[in-house]
């Protein structure tokens, strides 16, 4: 299983209103060996963040690798996580933005 060590790779954060909430966007490319894995379930589930998807190209035509644009929205601390998370599976987001609300 692609995740067995997940657990030691990610915090899961509570959620906390208290902190501000940020607002980034970028692009990630998905590999071939990640086309059936919850990529972007997990950036919600684990790092409880609010997940837009604003551009996707995902299918069989595709040779079974796609790309998103995302939007996320959340503390900067489940925002640096999720990025953490990415790179340790080797997703590197591109054209990385950040603004604050």
């Amino acid at each position: 299983m692609l995740f067995k060590n997940l657990e030691n790779i990610i915090e899961p954060q509570a959620n906390n209103n208290d902190r501000q909430l940020l607002t980034v966007v970028f692009g990630i490319e998905i590999p071939e060996k990640y086309y059936r894995c919850p990529i972007i379930a997990n950036l919600i589930a684990y790092f409880h963040l609010e997940v837009n998807i604003l551009a996707a190209f995902l299918g069989k035509a595709t040779e079974r690798r796609g790309w998103f644009d995302l939007e996320l929205r959340g503390t900067l601390e489940q925002i640096e996580s999720a990025l953490i998370y990415l790179s340790a599976i080797d997703i590197s987001p591109r054209n990385l933005q950040f603004d604050n609300d």
